[in-house]
């Protein structure tokens, strides 16, 4: 719980600072080194809706899809907070068996 406590802070702090809002990710092209999942794509829903939750009337919540970034999730998402939420997503990316995919 300290943890997100933590992570909450960081959120308000940034939007106090100016930022536009919040992006996550549960696409499983972002990826670590070795391939390790990046924290967002194994974040549970609750720990992601409790960071959302900080947006408090101003800002954005930006999602890059993945097998659970669904339209009912995202409107879960802006049901909770009142902020709009966006979904986005990479349909090419650079992959070494295909390098020519990443041009097209």
């Amino acid at each position: 719980m300290a943890q997100m406590a933590k992570m909450q802070a960081l959120v308000r702090e940034a939007m106090d600072a100016g930022a536009i809002g919040f992006a996550s990710s549960f696409s499983p092209n972002h990826a670590g080194w070795l391939g390790r999942p990046m924290p967002s794509t194994i974040a549970t829903d609750e720990e992601l809706k409790s960071l959302t939750g900080e947006l408090k009337g101003k800002g954005v919540f930006v999602m890059a899809t993945g097998p659970r970034g669904t339209p009912e999730f995202m409107e879960s998402i802006s049901a909770q907070n009142g902020r709009p939420s966006f979904m986005v997503t990479v349909l090419t990316m650079y992959n070494d068996a295909e390098p020519a995919k990443a041009m097209t």
